[in-house]
């Protein structure tokens, strides 16, 4: 045991760590309900708002709702403010 209370992996050997391994991922992911974040969507979260932003003055509003949908996939939402934008992930 470690100064700190927990325990070396070695001691507890392979089949042990996996399995808890396991059933961190599963409490974590089913659980809890969380998940990896995609960086690549919040790399493109502005730029895709600045494109919702114009879409939505020019009343292109099929346009809208497939940036809405891209967001909604990504597991997000486009929360539209008195004065600017903002987005969410979506607690459904």
């Amino acid at each position: 045991m470690l100064q700190t209370g927990q325990l070396n992996a070695s001691v507890i050997g392979k089949d042990v760590f996996v399995s808890l391994q396991t059933n961190f991922i599963t409490f974590v992911t089913e659980i809890l309900g969380l998940k990896e974040e995609d960086p690549e969507i919040h790399n493109m979260i502005p730029g895709l708002l600045e494109l919702y932003r114009g879409f939505k003055e020019s009343k292109q509003y099929d346009k809208v709702d497939e940036i809405r949908g891209i967001f909604k996939n990504a597991g997000l939402v486009i929360r539209d403010l008195k004065t600017s934008l903002d987005w969410a992930y979506d607690e459904q």
